[in-house]
């Protein structure tokens, strides 16, 4: 209760709003199910994208990448997440929505021209010293117990089970053709968190470093200490915000590239 009352007084606005969105996708995956109306998870994402948005909170930065389309070059979200006097980590984030009525996640194997989606994925964050992450939308049926499945220090919330960060080291379990892609079996391993962690996290409740928690295993990740110029840029009421990007920072071999990419501004 102490360590949930702490929590409370301290949250930021950014945990807050994932918190939200993670409640709404959370119920949104069900009613939609309900109601026959169910949605794939670039529609998931494109809605979070606009409801960061409409947010305009002054320490969240937002930037589309130009002329991409997800499903042909590569994956959903690029986190820049940290401070200007801290540095920043790198993330490089596929989502993938798990079927409400089945309990399975049917699209984590996926190909793109003859080469797995994980692997693009994998092959971008190496080139480009990235955390590669699966975030997932979820949503189980009110009769079930998925306590199981919850990995964070403050107390059981179900709700903020709706959208989840796993490493990627953990998901490749997963991908052969005939493993069993559940909620369950995605969220058994103890490095699966709720998306509000990794604004959260550093600064609140570490289990253990959050950035060793998350990398790849055998593989460093070293601290960006000052953030590219063209993601410096404040976004601005009616000015749209789609970017090229830049070959330095957007090079790899199997030629993965970001279609959302966010700058979380951590307090220092």
């Amino acid at each position: 209760m102490r360590k949930r009352l702490k929590f409370e007084q301290m949250k930021t606005n950014l945990t807050i709003l994932l918190e939200k969105f993670a409640s709404d996708t959370w119920k949104k995956i069900r009613l939609g199910y309900l109601y026959s109306c169910s949605q794939i998870e670039t529609t998931i994402t494109d809605n979070h994208l606009l409801e960061f948005s409409i947010a305009n909170v002054n320490n969240l930065r937002i930037y589309k990448a130009k002329g991409l389309d997800e499903p042909k070059k590569g994956f959903d979200w690029e986190w820049w997440v940290g401070s200007y006097n801290r540095g920043y980590y790198r993330y490089s984030i596929q989502a993938k929505l798990l079927h409400y009525a089945d309990n399975k996640y049917y699209s984590l194997r996926y190909a793109v021209k003859g080469t797995q989606q994980i692997d693009i994925l994998e092959s971008f964050s190496k080139s480009q010293n990235s955390i590669p992450l699966y975030c997932f939308y979820n949503s189980r049926p009110i009769n079930i117990n998925n306590s199981t499945s919850w990995h964070c220090n403050l107390p059981y919330d179900t709700e903020q089970l709706g959208c989840t960060l796993v490493p990627i080291d953990h998901v490749k379990k997963y991908i052969q053709k005939r493993s069993t892609r559940t909620f369950e079996s995605l969220h058994s391993t103890i490095d699966a968190i709720p998306w509000r962690c990794i604004v959260t996290c550093p600064s609140f409740f570490p289990r253990k470093n959050l950035i060793n928690q998350l990398s790849p295993k055998n593989r460093e990740v070293r601290l960006v200490m000052e953030l590219p110029d063209f993601l410096k840029k404040r976004n601005k009421e009616d000015e749209k915000y789609t970017i090229e990007l830049p070959d330095k920072y957007y090079d790899s071999d199997l030629g993965g590239k970001p279609k959302n990419i966010l700058v979380f501004e951590l307090e220092n």
